[in-house]
């Protein structure tokens, strides 16, 4: 029944909206107000400063269907001893570990196919007769024992363009739920399973600790060079068999589930501006949105760079946060670790490095080696102005005086979008505390990963701003009194 719903939504067109009387910004306000007040200060604030989504063409619908960034199919056969292994007994859910994933899952997420939310399981925790029989069915289907027709439902998802030639996937809440109990309970193996490289799982403070590591390498080594790679459209392509071996091989218990959703040719539903239904479908990749997915990815990679640094030099270092791929060495060695690395992860994970987001930086100012010519000029940092002489590793400038000061300075620009808007918000209680908990706090990770001798303009612009941000929501056009500036910075 679930599968005839969904293929009858797919094949008849939206209901066509009526026009809101209300401007898009009064529109976005007020929704950003309704997610405060349900607790989700975070989306909130998202709401108020994304980019709106991709507008419904036929060249969005083309970049959604590239065959680059979404292969339609599988381009590795997944190994037929992975489909035929016979997978553990089943690990068995108690109401307490489901209601505990529950609870700590987002209020307000959009509805998949069927039109069930977390909002909707949420109501649950209130019987507990109810969340048992919930608990048994996360059970059943995190060992895939479900009938071939639910499965295929399950299977099914929405596909949102946002406003790059990725989608956001949208899938069915039921299946979000024992994902997410999925990737609680096995959090700790995961981190386990891909260290020493993987700082994104468990790790904790895990871009604070990778950018110090880096920062601290080309401070105490003027010959040390970073490498910094992105992979291209990486969630999209990572191997699916790569995936599979690694999770039958490392994690069995979990290859059912895997299996279940990763195993065959993903179906998603797109919508164009008219209404009209799209199907796209994808061989590879991961879902983003996917509670699961960030562990995944993190599998699929490790046995590459466990097998790329056998082969780098001693003086060389690899660490990652997900696609990001960080190399410390010293500069004759950056190129040939670029191929290693690339290569590698290319061949068996199936991700192509992003070369035009490939960065190389030494703090010692310097010419280009010549073996990195055919990367493109943009490569190479160290030879820059020094305003540009730099790049950003998991969101911390890395680089020159000057070009740590302009990104900071960027950042300031950023941040004061959001401080624009509080004060047109139709709600003050709900501008208070996205004032309170996510303006005022965005300086702290520049602060904690940058040295304060470098910040201390930063900080002292910052704190200026969220005071002018709380005079504009206390009718002071004057700004604050003395007393409460000195209280506000």
């Amino acid at each position: 029944m679930l599968l005839n719903t969904a293929h009858q939504a797919a094949a008849t067109p939206a209901p066509s909206r009526l026009p809101s009387t209300q401007p898009a910004a009064a529109r976005r306000r007020a929704r950003a107000c309704a997610h405060v007040r349900t607790g989700d200060l975070s989306r909130a604030r998202h709401t108020l400063t994304s980019l709106p989504l991709a507008p419904g063409t036929a060249a969005t619908l083309a970049a959604l269907r590239d065959p680059a960034r979404r292969p339609p199919t599988l381009l590795r056969p997944i190994p037929e001893e992975v489909r035929r292994a016979a997978a553990p007994p089943p690990t068995r859910f108690s109401a307490q570990i489901v209601a505990d994933a529950l609870r700590s899952a987002k209020r307000g997420s959009a509805a998949g196919l069927s039109g069930s939310t977390t909002d909707h399981y949420k109501t649950l925790l209130a019987d507990e007769e109810a969340l048992d029989l919930l608990a048994v069915a996360v059970t059943r289907l995190a060992a895939a024992d479900l009938p071939a027709p639910a499965l295929a439902a399950l299977r099914l998802a929405r596909l949102t363009a946002i406003q790059k030639p990725d989608g956001g996937v949208r899938g069915d809440a039921f299946r979000r739920l024992a994902s997410r109990v999925l990737a609680r309970h096995y959090a700790a193996t995961f981190d386990r399973l891909t260290r020493p490289f993987q700082y994104a799982l468990q790790a904790r403070a895990g871009t604070d600790a990778l950018a110090g590591l880096l920062r601290a390498s080309l401070e105490t080594d003027p010959g040390t060079v970073v490498v910094s790679i992105d992979g291209r459209a990486a969630y999209d392509t990572v191997s699916r068999a790569t995936v599979l071996s690694q999770v039958s091989a490392l994690v069995p218990s979990l290859l059912p589930f895997v299996q279940a959703f990763y195993g065959s040719t993903s179906t998603y539903l797109w919508r164009d501006e008219l209404g009209e239904p799209h199907i796209l479908e994808q061989g590879e990749g991961l879902e983003q949105g996917d509670s699961l997915a960030p562990a995944l990815y993190a599998l699929a990679q490790h046995r590459t760079l466990a097998a790329a640094a056998q082969v780098l030099p001693p003086t060389a270092t690899l660490a990652a946060f997900l696609d990001d791929l960080y190399i410390l060495c010293p500069t004759p060695q950056a190129r040939s670790a670029y191929n290693t690395v690339t290569r590698a992860v290319a061949a068996h994970a199936g991700v192509s490095a992003n070369q035009g987001k490939t960065r190389i930086y030494g703090s010692l100012p310097q010419a280009a080696p010549a073996d990195l010519a055919d990367l493109g000029p943009a490569v190479w940092c160290s030879d820059r102005e020094p305003a540009a002489r730099g790049f950003v590793a998991v969101g911390t400038p890395l680089g020159s005086p000057e070009y740590i000061a302009a990104h900071l300075e960027a950042r300031l620009q950023e941040h004061q979008h959001l401080l624009d808007e509080l004060p047109q918000l139709p709600d003050l209680q709900s501008a208070w505390l996205l004032l309170t908990f996510c303006a005022a706090p965005r300086a702290q990770h520049s602060l904690r990963t940058i040295p304060p001798s470098a910040t201390t303009c930063y900080a002292t612009a910052h704190d200026t701003a969220i005071a002018g941000a709380l005079a504009a929501l206390l009718g002071e056009p004057n700004g604050l009194p003395g007393a409460a500036q000195e209280w506000a910075g």
